[in-house]
C-alpha cells in the first residue's frame, strides 16, 4: 500500500521526533514546543497546477522552491 502525503509529513515531523525521543519539545506545532518554519513557492512548473498542496509538497516540490527558513 502506498503512503499518503499526509502520512509522509507526519512521519517526517511528529514520528521523527518520537523516534528520537524528543516529541515533548518538537515535532508538532503546539504551545511551548520548538518549531522551524519554511516557505515554499508552489507557483513553479514542478508543482503546477496546484490541486492539493500537501501532495505537491511531498511528491513534486524541490529544495529549489524553498524561499525562506526560520
Amino acid at each position: 500500500m502506498a503512503l499518503s502525503a499526509s502520512e509522509a509529513i507526519t512521519m517526517a515531523t511528529l514520528n521523527g521526533a518520537k523516534a528520537l525521543g524528543i516529541e515533548n519539545i518538537t515535532g508538532s506545532i503546539a504551545k511551548n514546543k520548538s518549531a522551524d518554519f519554511i516557505a515554499i513557492n508552489l507557483n513553479e512548473i514542478e508543482t503546477f497546477p496546484l490541486y492539493h498542496p500537501t501532495s505537491q509538497i511531498v511528491y513534486a516540490a524541490s529544495r529549489n522552491q524553498v524561499r525562506m527558513c526560520g
